[in-house]
């Protein structure tokens, strides 16, 4: 790592190059102590921020570079599973056995990748990796913010299963601390879509279904369109919250500068005073101008 740090006004300007390898297994972890991910993510990019504090350098940095995936894995998912578990599912509890079996505590094979990444505002973003297997194609998206009190993670994989033609896909994510991350699952439209091609020959069942299938999309669509709007005034919030720190930065500096002119000036001026009286006293006095001497006249004698 190199990193170069200098003074720009009250700030600092920092640059640098980074070139590390990470231990997937030892950085990502769940709340529960284990690992989210295995492998070994290579990274190699250059950045520059500008700001305060460290904390503001941070949420400030901007940069570009290269990430490789080694042998990279992903926890809590196991397609093979599912498709072992679903293809003996004929009613709801089998549709259960085998979303359970779907959500297992195994690792998901990623293999190898590589592709660009950018930092913008101190937001870190990878090129998404695609991978393909028998049983899924999956899609990986890794995100990290970097914040005035540490980094948050949000890992989203999206999972097309092929245990069956035409299976909605799934999404699994990771997100929080990269020590804490917490798991976060959306396969509401999987499951609609299986309990309806398990128990579509009875009309009954099949209308309970179809509403449940229709609450369940609206509810998720809700969901969305909430979380959304979470997300666009989270998102406005940090904007607007940025542009005020830009602000009561400019003015702090202009008030500064005021202050260090008015102490100039009156500095000056203090020194100006003093000299003109060390003038004043170190000039001698004039001494009086001596009078012409003159010769005493001689009385006059009579003649």
């Amino acid at each position: 790592m190199e990193i170069v740090s200098k003074p720009k006004g009250a700030a600092r300007v920092i640059t640098g190059e980074l070139d590390g390898s990470i231990d997937l297994s030892k950085s990502l972890i769940a709340t529960d102590g284990n690992p989210v991910a295995s492998g070994e993510l290579d990274l190699s990019f250059n950045f520059e921020g500008e700001g305060r504090s460290p904390g503001a350098i941070m949420t400030a940095l901007n940069g570009s570079g290269n990430f490789e995936l080694v042998g990279a894995g992903i926890a809590g998912v196991s397609p093979p599973g599912f498709s072992i578990a679903l293809e003996a599912a004929n009613d709801a509890a089998g549709l259960q056995a085998a979303i359970d079996a779907l959500l297992q505590p195994v690792s998901f094979d990623l293999g190898d990748a590589q592709g660009k990444m950018s930092i913008r505002d101190g937001v870190m973003t990878l090129d998404p990796v695609r991978t393909t297997s028998p049983h899924a194609d999956a899609r990986l998206a890794p995100v990290l913010e970097l914040r005035d009190d540490g980094i948050a993670a949000d890992i989203g994989l999206e999972l097309l299963l092929k245990a069956r033609p035409g299976l909605p896909a799934m999404e699994l994510s990771y997100s929080g601390p990269p020590t804490a991350l917490t798991r976060g699952t959306s396969m509401a439209e999987l499951s609609s879509f299986l309990g309806y091609r398990i128990l579509e020959k009875g009309v009954g069942e099949l209308e309970r279904l179809q509403a449940e299938q229709a609450r369940l999309a609206a509810e998720e669509e809700r969901t969305r369109k909430e979380d959304q709007a979470k997300y666009d005034a989270y998102v406005e919030n940090r904007r607007e919250f940025r542009a005020l720190q830009r602000r009561i930065k400019m003015i702090e500096e202009l008030r500064r500068q005021a202050e260090e002119k008015t102490k100039k000036d009156a500095e000056d001026a203090a020194k100006a005073e003093k000299d003109a009286l060390l003038r004043l006293l170190n000039t001698p006095e004039e001494a009086p101008v001596p009078l012409p001497r003159t010769k005493p006249r001689q009385p006059v004698k009579p003649q």
